[in-house]
């Protein structure tokens, strides 16, 4: 168990590093730094105080700057992530190293479900694979609270993420008062059987650790999965006659196997079998760039059409950032998400640039923007900045992990019933939902058209087809600008025009009826407005007809619509 790369790569938010500042304690540097990263903050970020106003940052740093002549280096670099913690963005944190920090040699993750001790001292061997009650007296989830006050997250499943992977730092847990520094570490648990286990563990230095005799769960598995992490950019192969697997660990090209090479490899092999499952893995998936995937997407949304195949991606608790864009977009190409909740958010402040200290010389990143994932993909509609969800649910089994059976691999592989998520709030109609909806109706799948070139059109997303069909058909046209805007809500009025343009395309006999001059109507949606309440597809609230509010995804407008056509096919009947 390698302590320092698995503690850098859980977030080297918060590493320690004894070499950062000079012996001797020179407060006015100290408070210089402190200064500076506020001041700077407020000038980069886009928001420092979308979670936390003002006057928190201003109370925080006053703490800090009563504690500048006493801390030691390392409470002085904690209290600086303290203040950036406030910011309340998981790209948004201190850079440190921890090379001569002490550390516990103990170790959790969740399996089941539940907090589950995967590492420790040889003596306590018994212990590896219970389930983790209290630690330092303080049940799990109390005590990763008390870490959330140096840990920068916006969602609790990050901030649980990078709990586990650094809530053995004794340095940590001595400058939130869980434990004096130096003293040994609690832990008690049970297994499932009820029986109770607890263990006393001492310190070591993070040099050091590698001279500790350490029982770890991974020695006990028997076998691994065929799904086991591969550490690779991106990878594929059948993992049976009706199944595809993609690995996808790195939002990045691999210098050593081009993604144009990877997309061939993919697109050679869907072409040479008969797959019903396609499964996309970025469980391990940290982020980088979420274009790199996207002509991947489009080979297997195009197969998965013509073969009648389900998609699937699979999501953790370790897929974050440009992961999680990636995610959203198998979901917008029909796809489901199978897992456990994401570490990090949907909607969240991205686009990491950095800055120095002038002199600790502490590297600070930052984000340059919000990313509103709603503004792109029908998919992230309802989310706020929270966890992308999966439609199922499904936790790694700490029995099938010994065994070599990836549980969630297998779920799918069984051909699970799926009931799509819903975040529980009111959805609204977009524009490139509405068009899809008639493009279904129109019963011209089969056919096929020019394809469209929009900045914001995914060729994989389920909207791709159905707006080149209504743009080819003059359905519906972009914004003018190179934009089609498929996941903004559409208006009345919008709707309205689409709906009409689309009776005349199916050449479906409109109802004659005198014109009204309704208040607060463009004057190009005025004559569709009046055919469409005409034929009773939409309504008017006491004589208005409110034309810029938006639609409700259970409005029925399309099942109205539905229905005249099915009439007009009776008629010719």
């Amino acid at each position: 168990m390698n302590f320092k790369r698995i503690a850098a790569a859980a977030g080297a938010v918060l590493m320690i590093s004894s070499n950062a500042f000079a012996a001797e304690v020179d407060v006015n540097k100290r408070k210089d730094d402190l200064n500076y990263l506020y001041d700077t903050l407020k000038e980069v970020h886009p928001n420092i105080f979308y979670n936390n106003d003002e006057e928190i940052f201003s109370k925080r740093i006053s703490e800090i700057e009563k504690k500048l002549p006493y801390d030691s280096d390392t409470e002085f670099m904690l209290d600086l992530q303290s203040l950036v913690s406030l910011v309340g963005d998981s790209h948004t944190s201190l850079t440190i190293s921890m090379d001569d920090a002490d550390v516990f040699p103990v170790n959790m993750t969740k399996y089941d479900g539940k907090w589950t001790l995967t590492l420790a001292p040889e003596e306590y061997k018994e212990c590896v694979g219970m389930r983790v009650d209290t630690i330092a007296g303080y049940s799990v989830d109390d005590l990763c609270q008390k870490f959330a006050y140096i840990f920068s997250a916006d969602n609790k499943e990050v901030l649980e993420y990078r709990f586990s992977k650094n809530f053995y730092v004794d340095d940590f847990l001595s400058y939130l008062g869980v434990k004096k520094h130096g003293e040994p570490l609690k832990i008690q648990g049970h297994d499932d059987n009820g029986k109770k286990y607890e263990m006393t563990v001492n310190s070591v230095s993070i040099q050091s650790i590698s001279d500790v005799k350490l029982a770890k769960l991974s020695d006990m598995r028997t076998a691994l999965p065929a799904t086991e992490y591969n550490g690779e950019y991106y990878s594929s192969k059948p993992l049976n006659n009706s199944a595809y697997y993609i690995q996808y660990n790195k939002c990045d090209v691999d210098p050593d196997f081009p993604i144009d090479k990877f997309e061939d490899k993919v697109k050679n092999e869907l072409n040479s079998g008969n797959y019903s499952q396609i499964i996309i893995d970025m469980r391990n998936n940290g982020g980088g760039s979420d274009g790199v995937i996207q002509n991947t997407l489009k080979i297997i949304k195009d197969y998965a059409d013509k073969n009648g195949s389900e998609i699937y991606g699979l999501i953790g608790e370790r897929t974050f950032s440009s992961a999680i864009i990636n995610s959203v977009m198998i979901k917008e190409m029909g796809g489901y998400l199978v897992g456990v909740p994401t570490g990090g958010s949907v909607n969240h402040f991205g686009a990491v640039k950095g800055f120095k200290l002038p002199n600790s010389g502490l590297k600070v990143g930052y984000s340059t923007k919000m990313i509103w994932l709603s503004d792109f993909m029908d998919a992230a509609q309802g989310y706020d900045i929270e966890a992308l969800q999966p439609d199922l649910v499904v936790y790694e089994s700490i029995e099938d992990y010994i065994n070599g059976i990836d549980t969630v691999v297998e779920t799918v592989l069984a051909k699970p019933e799926i009931k799509e998520y819903e975040t529980g709030k009111q959805l609204y109609m977009t524009r490139g939902g509405l068009v899809t909806e008639l493009y279904k109706l129109s019963g011209d799948g089969m056919n096929t058209y020019p394809d469209v070139e929009f900045y914001d059109v995914f060729p994989f997303s389920e909207t791709y087809k159905p707006i080149c069909w209504a743009v080819k058909n003059g359905i519906s046209v972009g914004d003018g600008t190179g934009m089609f805007l498929p996941a903004k809500k559409i208006t009345r009025e919008e709707a309205a025009v689409i709906i009409d343009r689309f009776l005349d395309y199916m050449k479906i006999e409109k109802t004659n009826s005198k014109e009204i001059a309704y208040e607060g109507v463009s004057y190009w949606a005025s004559a569709s407005i009046n055919n469409i309440v005409s034929m009773g597809i939409m309504e008017t609230e006491s004589g208005d007809f409110k034309a810029k509010d938006n639609i409700t995804k259970d409005c029925g407008i399309t099942d109205r619509v539905s229905e005249i056509i099915g009439k007009a096919d009776n008629g010719l009947k």
